[in-house]
């Protein structure tokens, strides 16, 4: 693993990327340095920066006061530039509790219970309740936006 505080005065997206292992699902993997929730760490000139906001600096520009680089992936070592964007705190909150990336997770058989209980008429406030989810989580789920691969 190279040591984040290697001085580099700048780095380019070849750089970024052969120090990545492309996946099969289009994300590329950082493969050194990382925080302990997966985001990869980089030196430029002596700053620590988060990688993933740096290879969507070099694509995309400089990101609006308090823009943060969002996942499209939910995969936090990912730098592909196709799946991140600048948006806000507000924005990335909201992904996080629709595409269900904090502690509480479904199976696929909660999909199906959940698409059951929709059809019944059970209320998706009150179905969210009962999985520990938020509401907006449920109805994409309903909605076919989330689980599309479940029926």
């Amino acid at each position: 693993m190279t040591n984040p505080s290697k001085k580099q005065s700048h780095l380019n997206l070849q750089d970024l990327f052969q120090r990545s292992q492309r996946q099969p699902n289009g994300c590329i993997l950082w493969s050194n340095a990382k925080t302990p929730d997966g985001y990869g760490l980089v030196s430029i000139s002596g700053k620590i920066y988060g990688v993933h906001r740096h290879a969507l600096t070099l694509t995309a520009g400089q990101p609006k006061q308090g823009q943060q680089a969002l996942h499209s992936c939910d995969t936090p070592s990912c730098i592909n530039p196709d799946h991140l964007r600048w948006g806000s705190h507000a924005e990335n909150a909201m992904d996080k509790a629709t595409r269900l990336r904090g502690t509480n997770k479904l199976s696929a058989s909660d999909v199906v219970k959940i698409r059951a209980l929709s059809a019944d008429g059970i209320s998706l406030t009150k179905i969210a309740g009962m999985f520990g989810v938020s509401r907006p989580a449920i109805s994409h789920i309903i909605l076919g936006h989330t689980w599309v691969h479940i029926k």
